[in-house]
């Protein structure tokens, strides 16, 4: 909630981001009105109506491998989104609906063959839109990213070494975490 000299506002999620950000501007409906990413960056966006797609350019080295996270239901958007990787010729060479069986967002990882500009694209996978409801934020780069944890929980009192799995987690495998006993409630009188 924001608190102004006209009152408070309404609950609404919103995210504080590490990354330098771009908020998006129409008409970025083709690759050729696309918008530069600098990598690593945070895109804010929003499919205005039905049917609308918004296009990124970027550069991608032979070899390198980037992360591309839409963020849509954490922060209380609708979108079902779908990431689409182009290149210049405006082929697809990688595309995701949903990032896991657990969530619609989307979650792409790809390692580049060759030296170019590619253009990501975002849309709906079912062709929705709204400007106040099918808001996201799409963040790209070279990120550190887990994909799988395990066991996903630990005993109290005790320090749990955790099996993690994803990308540019600098060779780490594993991680430890304590948990401490909780804090018996004060008496109430």
């Amino acid at each position: 909630r924001l608190r102004t000299p006209l009152g408070t506002t309404a609950l609404r999620t919103f995210a504080v981001g590490l990354l330098a950000e771009l908020d998006e501007t129409e008409m970025n409906d083709t690759p050729d009105g696309a918008q530069v990413m600098t990598l690593p960056m945070t895109a804010n966006g929003a499919l205005q109506r039905g049917g609308d797609v918004d296009h990124y350019l970027f550069e991608a080295k032979a070899g390198q491998q980037v992360v591309f996270a839409l963020t849509g239901t954490p922060i209380g958007s609708r979108i079902d989104s779908t990431v689409t990787i182009l290149d210049e010729s405006g082929a697809t060479i990688a595309s995701n609906d949903d990032g896991t069986w657990q969530m619609r967002d989307s979650l792409l990882v790809h390692t580049f063959v060759k030296d170019g500009r590619y253009a990501v694209r975002v849309a709906d996978a079912l062709d929705a839109g709204g400007p106040r409801d099918f808001h996201y934020r799409l963040t790209a780069g070279e990120l550190p990213y887990v994909t799988s944890v395990f066991p996903l929980g630990g005993a109290r009192d005790s320090v749990t070494r955790f099996a993690v799995e994803g990308v540019h987690l600098g060779g780490a495998a594993s991680a430890g975490a304590a948990a401490a006993a909780a804090k018996p409630a004060a008496a109430k009188a």
